[in-house]
């Protein structure tokens, strides 16, 4: 069963209309002859045509369709001038008459296919298919638009809405189209109802036999799914203020979104798809995002923009592989043009060129030099032509502004320092051809999110993502053998990185201060992790040092306050100086038997350790001992009071530091050394034994900064004066007690 749809008019935009007088309709007052029809534009907002303004014009020899008291359709033209607000219609061809009815029924375009069903109260019409470009509005006779009325008083209504597609940028467009996602029926014949206060398109159910169903198709018989939009001899784009172009259709949802394509006059189409559901309601302008246009550039040209509209000079003559003609600055671009082809665009070309904001290089250029545009704080658009095989050194050094990149297929390495400082870079596109990412080539990208590291890059240099405190993702290839220090150094928020499986060694710093980490897979390549390779990664919970390696670097995983758990593999032959200090979480570990070297405070302040285990823990787990070093104390093993096996000889830097549970040391008289902030901060010591009959050599602040205040060291009897008289010993020397052991 058809069904009428009713689209209430809302928002900004409201309906068109015009006071229209035929002096049938005027209880013969006027004296104006049937054959003419006044019209009067009262309101901005009349959907006929718009002028540069925004106000509603008639165009000269405008036509109006009119059923006058008949079912068959007049020609009515419009006697003025375009742009005119107000004047006369007057008839052009006279429909055959052959039914009388009581109201006028007004059509805007004509059009000598409409039809009028008076019996079910229809009008057959037609939204055109190929539809004509107007500034600043939608071309003349686009707009179906319709009255009806029994006295004096008409009102003509949008039956339609609009999209605006919205481009900007260098070239010429001659037409675009716009095609449903979801195939639309976007034009052709359509069918409306003349109620006087209903004026409505009528839609039908996709399956008339269903009366449950709601929706269903507006267009029937012959339609189509793309509308163009025809731009004459074409259309000039403003490189930076963008150009409306409306389309015209029936009201409906768009529910797989939509795509246009843009033809410029070099043959150049751009193609812009949109899954995003939209919706156009009657009488309502849906705008869309704004679309870069791009026609080639001519190989002796360069374009540009700047951002106070005024030329660029090049810092020197002929640094372009050609010489500078002319250079020109008219509709929103800059246009350089050279005696021939311009291929290489020299080194410090454009340093310092503050005020540029865009530049577009023709196909013919092979090279960017080194530091090319350095300094170009207001850069924020560069296209680099499929033509370049080779990027400078610094070339985008401290482009400030510049928000992506994508670098051509043909270029083989990011040198050093290319992007670095380019704080609003948000996205780059490195191809398959790179093989090597040089030395800060990103440094402090702070707006890159994401990076894909194609499958043939080899190396990453030093620092070469350093600081890139947004970064989130890093994908990389597996060619990847060398990963340079400090190479992704404070990438505070890089939560996702899977190390490639042929690196054989973390390098120093390289993923240190990556606090959004919360595991990372070390590969069974990997031979050697250096100094802070993790440090401060604070949310890493275990880790898994794989058989292959060998050493683990001095602080490697210092300040990894979350980590857990951690395995070490069977060939680790050395662990560095606090390689797992402040891991506050860590609450054991097992030494594997191929451990010949562990260095000082390698465990200091992890506050939750229970338990050494494997090679140099001693039977009650409590420490490691290695070559009669005490090297480690396991801050919390459960004892308030502990003797110190016999046979140390050294107690190692820090070994008791923060062990703030123990009252009561015995240091056997074997230790003849106790070094640096061994017992520092212990805030619960009170006594300390030491057997030794000459006293150990202290280091700074070994015994006992920090110590209780009521702290006493008892030495043997027959040595007290000795301890009283030693270097460090006597700044103690009046807690210093003889004691027989």
């Amino acid at each position: 069963m058809r069904r009428l749809l009713f689209f209430v008019l809302v928002g900004a935009i409201s309906t068109a209309c015009t006071e229209v007088c035929i002096d049938d309709l005027c209880g013969g007052t006027s004296n104006v002859s049937p054959e003419t029809i006044y019209v009067s534009l009262d309101d901005d907002d009349t959907r006929v045509q718009l002028d540069a303004n925004g106000k509603t014009v008639w165009t000269a020899g405008d036509e109006l369709t009119a059923f006058y008291k008949s079912d068959a359709n007049s020609r009515f033209a419009f006697r003025g001038n375009t742009g005119d607000r107000n004047g006369g219609f007057t008839i052009k061809e006279q429909g055959t008459k052959t039914m009388d009815i009581d109201e006028v029924i007004l059509i805007y375009p004509y059009s000598d296919r409409y039809k009028l069903n008076t019996e079910n109260r229809v009008v057959e019409a037609n939204i055109s298919a190929v539809q004509y470009y107007e500034a600043g509005s939608y071309g003349v006779g686009a707009n179906l638009m319709a009255s009806v009325e029994t006295d004096d008083n008409f009102t003509l209504k949008s039956l339609c809405g609009w999209i605006a597609v919205q481009l900007k940028g260098a070239g010429k467009v001659t037409s675009i189209t716009l095609t449903g996602n979801n195939g639309e029926q976007l034009a052709g014949d359509v069918k409306f109802n003349y109620d006087t206060f209903n004026l409505d398109l009528l839609y039908y159910p996709n399956d008339p036999d269903d009366s449950s169903q709601v929706g269903g198709s507006l267009i029937f018989g012959d339609y189509q799914q793309t509308i163009t939009l025809e731009c004459g001899e074409g259309v000039d784009l403003h490189y930076t203020e963008p150009t409306a172009f409306y389309f015209v259709v029936a009201p409906q949802t768009f529910a797989k979104g939509i795509t246009i394509e843009a033809t410029c006059s070099d043959g150049t189409v751009l193609t812009k798809s949109s899954s995003n559901t939209l919706t156009v309601e009657r009488n309502h302008i849906v705008p869309m995002s704004t679309l870069t246009v791009m026609e080639s550039v001519p190989s002796n040209q360069i374009w540009y923009t700047t951002t106070d509209e005024q030329i660029v000079e090049p810092q020197y003559n002929a640094a372009l592989g050609a010489t500078l003609q002319t250079n020109i600055y008219a509709n929103g671009r800059g246009v350089m043009t050279f005696d021939s082809n311009v291929t290489e665009i020299r080194e410090g070309v454009f340093e310092d060129c503050s005020t540029l904001s865009s530049i577009t290089m023709p196909d013919c250029v092979t090279t960017i030099g080194d530091w090319a545009f350095v300094g170009c704080e207001s850069l924020k658009s560069v296209v680099i032509p499929k033509s370049v095989k080779s990027i400078g050194e610094g070339a985008f050094y401290e482009c400030s502004s510049l928000t992506s990149c994508v670098i051509p297929d043909g270029v083989t390495s990011i040198e050093g320092d290319t992007f670095s400082y380019c704080e609003s870079l948000e996205s780059v596109t490195i191809p398959n051809s790179v093989t090597s990412i040089g030395i800060e080539a990103f440094y402090a990208c702070a707006s890159l999110e994401s990076v894909t590291i194609p499958d043939n890059v080899t190396s990453i240099g030093d620092m070469a993502f350093c600081e890139c405190e947004n970064l989130t993702c890093v994908k990389m290839g597996n060619s990847v053998t060398s990963i340079g220090e400090l190479a992704f150094f404070k990438c505070a928020k890089l939560a996702d990185i899977t190390l490639p499986a042929g690196i054989t060694t973390i390098a120093y710093y390289s993923f240190a201060g990556c606090e959004s980490l919360t595991s990372i897979t070390i590969p069974d390549t990997v031979t050697t992790i250096e100094e802070a390779a993790f440090a401060s990664c604070i949310n890493i919970t275990s880790i898994h040092i794989p058989n292959s390696v060998t050493t683990i670097g001095y602080a490697a995983f210092r300040a990894c306050y979350k980590l857990n758990s951690v395995i070490l593999g069977v060939q680790v032959t050395s662990i560095g100086s606090q390689a797992f200090m402040e891991c506050a979480a860590l609450t054991s570990i097992t030494i594997p038997y191929s451990v010949e070297s562990i260095g000082e405070e390698a465990f200091a302040y992890c506050f939750d350790l229970k338990r050494f285990s494997g090679k140099f823990a001693t039977s009650d787990g409590c420490c490691l001992i290695v070559d009669d070093m005490l090297i480690a104390y396991a801050m919390n093993c459960g004892k308030t009071e502990y003797t110190i096996p016999n046979g140390v000889t050294t107690i190692s830097k820090g070994a008791f530091q923060y062990c703030v549970d123990l009252t009561s040391v015995t240091i056997p008289d074997s230790v003849t050394a106790i070094n640096d902030f061994a017992f520092w901060n212990c805030e619960l010591l009170r006594d300390i034994y030491c057997k030794a009959t000459t006293p150990p050599t202290l280091g700074e602040y070994s015994v006992c900064s920090g110590c209780a205040s009521d702290l006493k060291i008892y030495v043997p009897t027959e040595s007290v004066d000795l301890y009283k008289s030693a270097e460090r010993w006597s700044t103690k020397a009046d807690i210093i007690y003889g004691y027989d052991f």
